[in-house]
C-alpha cells in the first residue's frame, strides 16, 4: 500500500427501503344479469287450477254463485301472477347494476395499488442500480462503494438502460366459467386494467455478467453503454472482488476504441493485486488477444485446473477462489474465436461491436442500441430462455443507458487511490478476515514464538481473538472460568453443513497455539467423522492427541474414554504429589515460584467435532464429559464440543456445564432455540463464518469468524525505485509484446500452495518440546519382534540369544494401556500358575502365527537345553516353517496321524518319567529334593504346540483325555501346553479351567468371551489384535525381527543362524515306531515294540493272566505274520516240554512256524481238525482237577504234569462253516485254560468280525476278556474287541487291546519265512 493510498471500510450493506410488494388480489367480474332465472310463471298455475275446478263444478250443478266466485277467482290468479312476474324482473335489473358499480369500484382500488407498486418496484430498482451520472458520486457515499460482495444475489448483475418490464405485483384474470357467464363490460374494464398496469414502464433493467454479453449497434452509443455498465462494475464492486481487463483488437476503429477506453487505466480493478508489468502498475490491458491471453494466461490455467465441468451454464459455474474477472472487448475478433472458452472458466466477457453478424456464438445476451433498441436472449432448442435470464426475455421498449467519457474518467480518477481496508479491529461482519489480522502479525511467515509465546499474566492467559463483531471490534474468547472473569471453563459449537463450524474449530485452535506456549496449553483434537478439520495441526508442539475417523472404529472410541479417565487421574496425582493442591491456580503460581522443580501440568482442551454423532454411538460418552464438566475447572480440563446438529435432551446432565455457546447457522429454529435460547442462529445469512456467542446471560454478541484456511498470501513490500516521468497511458503501442502476470486467485490444484494454517504450524512445529501426551498411537496392524525383544547378540556358550525379561518369559507383542498412557510389552510368564496358555479366535485373526511368534520369541530368548518345543500341527500348515529351530522336537501334522499320538505318548513317558524322578528324589511337583539325594541336571522345559483344538477333538478324540491328563499331571513337571481354538467352549472346563493364561483374538460371536464380553464387540479383524488379562487389547508381533536399519529379516534365515551359533544338545526329536522291527532284534518273548515308550511288547500267555489272544485283521494287514511272531516268541520263551503247539491252518500259510520240536500237530485241512481237537479236548479234561486236589494245589497248579497246549487257528472264517466249527470241541476248557494249560491264539478277517462274535467260540473268548491284536481294518465293522474300533494301519501295525488299559499302538515283529 502506498502512502497516499485511501484506505476504504466497507459498512454491513443496507438492503432496500421496503420490500418488493407481492400480486395484487384481483377478483373474478360478476356474473351477467342476462342469465337470470326465467319468469316465474308456475306461481300462477295452482290459483288458476282452483279457479277452473270451481268453474266446472258451477257449471255440472248450474249454481249462478259458484259460477260468479270461481270467475273472480280466476282473474285474481292471473293478475296476481302478472304482478310477481314484474316484480322479480325489476328485482334482477336493480341488483346488476349493484353488482357492476361495486367491480368497477374494486378496479379503481386495484388500480391504486397497482400505480403504488408499480412506482415502489421502480424505486427500489433505481435504489439497487442507480442512473449513470449517480455514479460519479458514489466516492462520496461510503454506505454505497463497493457495496456488492461475492455472496450478494446481484454480484455482477449491472444495469443496460430502463425498459418496460412486467410488474411484480401484475394480476392475473383467470379464464371465465363457461357454465357462468361473466358480465362483458366489466371483464373488458378488467383486462384493459391487466393489459395497461400490470407492465412497469421506465424500471432499470439488468443483466447478469456471469457468461458473454454484447453490445450491438453504432460503436459510439456502444461505447456509452458500455461505459456505464463498467462504471456500476466499478463502482459497486470493490477490486478485491472483482478484476476488470481490457482489450481493443486491430480493425477499422481500433484506435477509437483504444482512446475510449484510456480511461480505465486509472481503476484500481484494472490492476493486477501484486503489480508487475514493465512498467510496475500490472495493468490488465491488451491491444488483442493474443495478448490479453498472454496476460492472463495463469489465470486462465488456474481456472481451467478448478473447473468442475464443462458442460455447466456459466450461470450455474461455481467459481473458483480468487476474485471474478470481466473481460471488456471492444471489436471483433477473428474466427476462431480466441476468447471463446472465458465464459465457461467463469470470465464474464463483455462485447462491443458495430456488426450484428460479429457476435460470438457464446453470447447469452445481446443488447441493441440502434433503432429500435432492445434486448435478445439466446434460447435453447426449445425456445425457452435460460431460467436464469427468463425475466429479461419479455422486456420492451428499452432506453439503453448512457454514460461519457468526461464522467467515466472523473470516476476512475476518484477511484485509482481508493483500497479496501481489512486490518484488525475495524473490521466488518460481511469480511472475511484473517487470524494474522487479530493477531497483529503482519506475517505469519515471520511469526517469532518467542514473542507470542511471552509470559501472560492470569486475566491474559487462555485468551484468543475469534472474529469481529457487527461494530469491527475484535469478540475474544476467554477459556478461564467465570470466577475469573472467563467464559469458560466448557463450551459448545453448533453450525449446520456450510456454516463455518470446522474453520471456526482451526481458527481457535491455531490462535491458541500461536499465543500460548506447549507449558501453559495443550490440545486433544478429536474429529469423529473422519473429516478434515483438523488436518496439518497434529504436528504442533501443543497436541497431546490428534485422534479421526472414529466413526466405524469402535476400539478407538472406546479407547478414547480411556485416555481422558486416566488423564484425569494423572493430574489428580500430579496435584497431589505437588503438595496436595487444591487447583492447577495453585500448581501454576508454585511452578513459577520453583522453576523446574515442579513438573509441568497446561490446562488442556479437549476439541471433540461432531460430538452428537459420537454420543449417538457410545451414549455412555456422556458420563464422561460430565465428570469433565464437574472437575475438569479445578484439574484443568476444558471440553469444547462441536456439532451439526443437536438434538433436544441429547446434553441431558451435561448442559449446565457449559457456559459459553457459539451458535453459527443452524438446521432449524429448533436447534437454534436449544443453543442460544432464540431462534437468531437460524436466520442468519448463509455466510460461513458468522456466528453468535452467548456466555449464560451476561455477553451476547454477534460475530463474523476469522480464518486461517485462506491460502498464504506474502506481503508486497515496496521496493524504492528512482522516479522516472513519463506519459502514463493504457495501452503502449507495444502490441502482442504484454506483460505476463500471476494467476489472480489460488491455484486450489497446486500442492505447493500453503494456507496460513500451515504456515503457522511450519512456525510453532520446532519451537519446543511436544507436550506429555494424553493419546498415543493406536496399536499398528502389524510390528516386528523386535518391538518387543532386543535384537539376539551372539553369546558366550549360549549362542545367539536376546535378554530375556524372566524366567520362561516370553514376549509377545504390545499390550495397549491408555488407561495408564502407555504401550508395554505383552509378556506372557510360562514359570508360574499361568503356564498352559490358550489362543482363541475365529479364523483368520492369527491363532497359528502367535503360535510362531511365540516359538519365536521363546527360542530367542531360551537356550535348547532350556526349552524344547514340539508342536501338532492341525491347522493350515504353518507350524512346519518351526522346524528349523534347535529347540523344535517335531510338528506333527493331520496328515501323519500316528506321528501326532506318537507325540503324545512321547510326552506321557516324559512326564511318567520325571515323576519318577521327583518321586525316587523324594520332592513332588514343584518342591524341593531331599539334600540325601543327588540332584540331576536341570531337565528342560517342554512346550507342546496344539493348533486347532475343535480338529483334534473331531479327528483325534482319543487323545484328548490324554492331552487333558498331561495338561493337569505336567506342569508341575516342566511341560507347558499352548493351544488354539475358534471359541473357548471348544475346550472341556477341564482343560479351560488349566489355561492360566488366555489370549483372546476378534471372536465370531462376543457373547463367547471369557475376558470381556463388552471389549470383545469392539476387536477389530486386524489380525493379531488380541484382549488379554482383564480385557486390555495387545497387538501380537510377527515373528520376524529387523536388523538395524529396519530390514525385515525371514524366519527361516533367522532359525538357521541361531542353529549354527547353538554347539549343544538339540532338541529330541519324535521318536517313531519303525515301519518294520526284527522280532530276532527284539528281547526273547516280545512281539513287538509298543509306541508309548518303544519299549518291548510281551505276551505271557502261559503264565499270565490271559491265556488267549485275538488277532482281528483284514486281508493284507499281517495277519498271518502277527500269528508268525506270537508263535516264535512263545516256542523262543518255552522249551518243548513246556510248550507244544497245535497249528490249525487251512490255507498252509503257517507250514515253516513252527519249530518240529514244539509242533504236536499240524491240521491243514476239516476232516484232519475234525478228528483231533475233540481228542485234545478229552485229554485237557483229563487235567481238570478232582475231589482229591487240595486248595494248595488248586493254587500252585501241580496237580498235572506235561506241557502246555498252545493252539493256533489261522483264517477261522475258513475254518468255522455253517457245518460246525472244530473248536467247539474245546468250548468248555476255555475257561479253564489257565489250569489245564490249553492256550488258545486265534485269528480271523476283521471284515465281517462284527456279525462273526456272535459264533460261540468268539463269543466265549470275548466273554472271557480275552485281550487281542486289531490290525487295519474298516471302521464300520464297529467296537470289535473292548469297545475299540478297527481303523487302516500300515501292516504289521497293530493295536493292543485290553479290558484294563487304553488301546496301544504296536509294532510287531517280523519273521521271514523259509525259503
Amino acid at each position: 500500500m502506498a502512502m497516499n493510498d485511501i484506505l476504504v471500510h466497507r459498512p454491513p450493506r443496507g438492503g432496500p427501503v421496503r420490500p418488493t410488494p407481492g400480486p395484487v388480489r384481483l377478483v373474478d367480474p360478476p356474473a351477467s344479469s342476462g342469465g337470470g332465472p326465467p319468469t316465474p310463471w308456475t306461481y300462477a298455475l295452482f290459483p288458476l287450477l282452483g279457479g277452473g275446478g270451481i268453474l266446472v263444478f258451477a257449471i255440472v250443478n248450474r249454481n249462478p254463485v259458484s259460477f260468479l266466485a270461481g270467475g273472480i277467482f280466476v282473474l285474481g290468479a292471473l293478475g296476481m301472477g302478472l304482478l310477481m312476474i314484474l316484480t322479480t324482473r325489476g328485482r334482477s335489473r336493480e341488483e346488476g347494476t349493484d353488482a357492476r358499480l361495486r367491480y368497477v369500484a374494486h378496479l379503481a382500488a386495484v388500480r391504486a395499488e397497482l400505480r403504488a407498486a408499480a412506482d415502489d418496484q421502480r424505486r427500489v430498482a433505481e435504489e439497487q442500480h442507480p442512473d449513470p451520472p449517480l455514479l460519479v458520486g458514489l466516492p462520496e457515499r461510503a454506505e454505497r462503494l463497493w457495496e456488492r460482495r461475492p455472496d450478494d444475489p446481484d454480484f455482477l448483475v449491472l444495469r443496460v438502460g430502463r425498459a418496460r418490464v412486467p410488474g411484480l405485483a401484475a394480476p392475473v384474470l383467470a379464464d371465465a366459467d363457461p357454465t357462468r357467464p361473466r358480465d362483458p363490460g366489466t371483464e373488458a374494464a378488467a383486462r384493459r386494467l391487466v393489459d395497461r398496469l400490470g407492465p412497469v414502464p421506465d424500471v432499470p433493467v439488468a443483466v447478469p455478467l456471469h457468461g458473454a454479453v454484447a453490445v450491438v449497434g453504432d460503436p459510439v452509443r456502444g461505447r456509452a453503454l458500455a461505459r456505464a455498465v463498467l462504471a456500476q462494475l466499478v463502482g459497486l464492486h470493490a477490486p478485491d472482488d472483482v478484476r476488470v481487463a481490457v482489450c481493443c483488437p486491430d480493425g477499422p476503429d481500433a484506435e477509437a476504441a483504444r482512446a475510449a477506453w484510456d480511461w480505465v487505466k486509472w481503476l484500481p480493478h484494472a490492476r493486477h493485486p501484486a503489480g508487475g508489468g514493465v512498467d510496475g502498475t500490472g495493468l490488465l490491458v491488451a491491444e488483442d488477444a493474443d495478448g490479453l491471453r498472454l496476460l492472463l494466461g495463469a489465470e486462465l490455467e488456474r481456472r481451467r485446473a478448478a473447473r468442475p465441468s464443462p458442460s455447466l451454464s456459466p450461470f450455474r459455474t461455481p467459481g473458483p477462489a480468487g476474485p471474478a474477472l470481466v473481460v471488456l472487448v471492444d471489436g471483433a475478433l477473428p474466427v476462431p474465436d480466441p476468447l471463446g472458452d472465458l465464459p465457461g472458466l467463469g470470465v464474464g466477457v463483455l462485447h462491443v461491436l458495430a456488426d450484428p453478424l460479429d457476435r460470438p456464438g457464446a453470447a447469452e445476451v445481446t443488447v441493441h442500441v440502434d433503432g429500435p433498441p432492445g434486448l435478445e436472449v439466446r434460447r435453447g432448442r426449445d425456445g425457452t430462455p435460460p431460467p436464469e435470464l427468463a425475466g429479461l426475455a419479455v422486456v420492451t421498449e428499452l432506453v439503453p443507458d448512457v454514460l461519457g467519457l468526461a464522467e467515466a474518467e472523473t470516476l476512475a480518477r476518484r477511484l485509482a487511490p481508493m483500497r479496501l481496508s481489512r486490518r484488525a479491529g475495524r473490521g466488518a461482519l460481511a469480511e472475511v478476515g484473517g487470524l494474522a489480522d487479530l493477531l497483529g502479525v503482519d506475517d505469519v511467515a515471520a511469526l517469532d514464538p518467542a514473542d507470542t509465546w511471552r509470559p501472560r499474566s492470569e486475566a491474559e492467559l487462555l485468551r484468543v481473538p475469534l472474529g469481529v463483531d457487527g461494530d469491527g471490534a475484535p469478540v475474544v474468547l476467554d477459556l478461564k472460568e467465570a470466577a475469573l472473569s472467563g467464559m469458560g471453563p466448557h463450551g459448545l459449537v453448533v453450525g449446520a453443513t456450510g456454516s463455518g463450524k470446522s474453520e471456526l474449530l482451526r481458527t481457535l485452535v491455531t490462535g491458541l497455539a500461536a499465543t500460548h506456549p506447549p507449558d501453559d496449553l495443550a490440545l486433544v483434537l478429536v474429529d469423529y467423522k473422519g473429516g478434515a478439520t483438523f488436518a496439518g495441526m497434529a504436528t504442533l508442539p501443543h497436541v497431546a492427541g490428534s485422534i479421526t475417523d472414529l466413526e466405524d472404529d469402535p476400539e478407538t472410541v472406546e479407547r478414547f474414554g480411556d485416555a481422558l479417565r486416566s488423564e484425569l487421574r494423572r493430574r489428580e496425582e500430579v496435584l497431589r504429589d505437588a503438595g496436595h493442591l487444591t487447583g492447577i491456580r495453585e500448581h501454576r503460581r508454585l511452578r513459577v515460584a520453583r522453576g523446574g522443580a515442579v513438573p509441568v501440568m497446561p490446562h488442556l482442551l479437549v476439541v471433540v467435532d461432531e460430538f452428537s454423532e459420537l454420543l449417538t454411538a457410545q451414549p455412555d460418552f456422556i458420563d464422561l464429559f460430565v465428570q469433565i464438566g464437574r472437575v475438569g475447572r479445578s484439574l484443568g480440563v476444558h471440553l469444547l464440543l462441536a456439532t451439526q446438529r443437536l438434538e433436544e435432551g441429547r446434553l441431558r446432565g451435561l448442559d449446565s456445564h457449559l457456559s459459553y455457546r457459539l451458535a453459527l447457522r443452524t438446521f432449524s429454529a429448533a436447534e437454534s432455540r436449544t443453543v442460544i435460547g432464540n431462534t437468531d442462529a437460524f436466520d442468519l445469512p448463509p455466510v460461513p463464518g458468522s456466528a453468535y456467542l452467548k456466555v449464560d446471560t451476561s455477553v451476547y454478541r454477534r460475530l463474523r469468524v476469522s480464518t486461517v484456511s485462506a491460502p498464504y498470501v506474502e506481503p508486497v513490500r515496496g521496493v524504492v525505485r528512482h522516479p522516472r516521468c513519463r506519459v502514463f497511458r493504457a495501452f503502449d503501442g507495444r502490441g502482442d509484446a504484454a506483460d505476463v502476470l500471476p494467476a489472480l486467485g489460488p491455484a486450489l490444484s497446486d500442492p505447493e500452495q500453503r494456507s496460513t494454517l500451515d504456515v503457522v504450524v511450519d512456525r510453532l512445529r520446532a519451537a519446543a518440546d511436544p507436550v506429555h501426551q494424553v493419546w498415543l498411537p493406536p496399536l499398528p496392524a502389524a510390528l516386528p519382534l523386535t518391538a518387543v525383544l532386543p535384537r539376539p547378540a551372539l553369546t558366550a556358550g549360549s549362542g545367539l540369544l536376546a535378554p530375556r525379561p524372566g524366567l520362561l518369559a516370553v514376549g509377545l507383542g504390545v499390550v495397549d494401556r491408555p488407561d495408564r498412557q502407555a504401550q508395554e510389552p505383552l509378556v506372557v510368564d510360562l514359570s508360574g500358575t499361568g503356564g498352559h496358555l490358550g489362543v482363541v479366535g475365529a479364523p483368520r485373526t492369527g491363532r497359528s502365527t502367535a503360535l510362531r511368534t511365540l516359538v519365536t520369541s521363546a527360542a530367542l530368548t531360551h537356550t535348547p537345553a532350556e526349552l524344547v518345543v514340539y508342536a501338532i500341527d492341525l491347522g493350515g500348515g504353518s507350524l512346519a516353517a518351526l522346524a528349523g529351530w534347535p529347540h523344535v522336537g517335531g510338528v506333527a501334522g493331520r496328515q501323519r496321524p500316528e506321528v501326532v499320538r506318537r507325540l503324545v505318548a512321547q510326552l506321557e513317558t516324559l512326564v511318567a518319567d520325571r515323576e519318577r524322578s521327583s518321586a525316587a528324589r523324594g520332592a513332588g511337583p514343584g518342591e524341593r529334593p531331599s539334600t540325601a539325594v543327588a540332584v540331576p541336571e536341570p531337565e528342560p522345559d517342554v512346550l507342546l504346540l496344539v493348533d486347532d483344538w475343535g480338529v483334534l477333538r473331531a479327528e483325534f478324540e482319543d487323545l484328548e483325555p490324554r492331552l487333558t491328563a498331561l495338561a493337569t499331571r505336567g506342569l508341575g513337571h516342566g511341560l507347558h501346553l499352548v493351544v488354539t481354538a475358534g471359541r473357548w467352549w471348544d475346550l472341556r472346563p477341564a482343560l479351560r479351567d488349566a489355561l492360566g493364561t488366555r489370549i483372546e483374538l476378534r471372536l465370531g460371536d462376543p457373547a463367547d468371551s471369557l475376558i470381556d464380553r463388552r471389549a470383545a464387540r469392539t476387536v477389530p479383524p486386524t489380525p493379531g489384535r488380541a484382549l488379554v488379562g482383564a480385557g486390555s487389547r495387545a497387538q501380537l508381533a510377527l515373528p520376524v525381527i529387523t536388523d538395524g536399519s529396519g530390514c525385515t529379516e525371514d524366519a527361516a534365515t533367522t532359525a538357521a543362524r541361531v542353529a549354527a551359533a547353538w554347539s549343544g544338545p538339540v532338541a529330541p526329536p519324535i521318536r517313531m515306531l519303525p515301519p518294520q522291527v526284527e522280532l530276532a532284534d527284539l528281547p526273547p518273548g516280545a512281539v513287538g515294540r509298543r509306541e508309548s515308550d518303544l519299549g518291548p511288547l510281551t505276551l505271557d500267555l502261559l503264565g499270565g493272566r490271559d491265556p488267549h489272544l485275538l488277532v482281528l485283521g483284514d486281508a493284507g494287514s499281517g495277519r498271518t505274520a502277527a500269528l508268525r511272531a506270537v508263535v516264535t516268541a512263545l516256542c523262543a520263551a518255552h522249551p518243548p516240554e513246556d510248550l507244544r503247539v497245535v497249528v490249525v491252518d487251512y490255507r498252509r500259510t503257517l507250514l515253516d512256524a513252527v519249530p518240529p520240536e514244539h509242533l504236536s500237530v499240524y491240521l491243514g485241512s476239516a476232516p484232519a481238525a475234525a478228528r483231533t481237537l475233540p481228542a485234545a479236548a478229552e485229554r485237557m479234561t483229563a487235567r481238570l482237577p478232582g475231589p482229591e486236589v487240595t486248595p494248595a494245589r488248586l493254587r500252585a497248579r501241580d496237580w498235572w504234569d506235561g506241557p502246555h497246549m498252545l493252539v493256533v487257528v489261522d483264517d477261522h472264517d475258513l475254518v468255522a462253516t455253517p457245518g460246525g466249527d472244530p473248536l467247539t470241541a474245546l468250548l468248555d476248557l476255555l475257561p479253564q485254560g489257565r489250569d489245564v494249560g490249553l492256550h488258545v491264539v486265534l485269528a480271523r478277517s476283521a471284515a465281517g468280525a462284527s456279525a462273526a462274535m456272535m459264533a460261540p467260540v468268539l463269543r466265549r473268548l470275548r466273554e472271557l476278556g480275552t485281550p487281542g491284536l486289531l490290525l487295519s481294518g474298516p471302521r464300520e465293522e464297529g467296537a470289535l474287541l473292548h469297545g475299540v474300533r478297527a481303523k487302516d494301519l500300515p501292516p504289521g501295525r497293530a493295536q493292543y487291546v485290553t479290558r484294563r488299559a487304553d488301546p496301544e499302538l504296536v509294532q510287531l515283529g517280523w519273521v521271514p519265512e523259509a525259503d
